[in-house]
């Protein structure tokens, strides 16, 4: 519940942001508060990267960048209700997939 709360947050400040900031400056304050703010959560359990890893964080972030950006673009053309809704399909098995 508290997720749905985040990111209804986060969906309304970006549709705010857009009618005054630009692009660039939405892109990285969201991409500042997802690597600063997850980092203090996962502090106390804390394990090093793998090396056979580093590949797909690097696929993840580069993904996750241009999902955002993509998001972005649509709240600044559209309607929020119009917009949240295609956002919200996610893969089946991807719950089951990361355990």
């Amino acid at each position: 519940m508290g997720a749905a709360f985040c990111y209804a947050g986060v969906a309304v400040l970006t549709r705010l942001g857009s009618r005054t900031d630009s692009k660039e400056s939405l892109m990285f304050w969201m991409m500042a508060m997802m690597a600063v703010l997850p980092s203090a959560l996962a502090l106390p359990d804390w394990m090093p990267i793998q090396d056979e890893h580093v590949w797909l964080l690097v696929a993840l972030a580069l993904v996750g960048f241009l999902a955002q950006l993509g998001i972005t673009e649509a709240f600044r053309h559209g309607q929020a209700s119009v917009v949240a809704p295609l956002n919200t399909p996610r893969w089946p098995g991807a719950s089951a997939w990361t355990g």
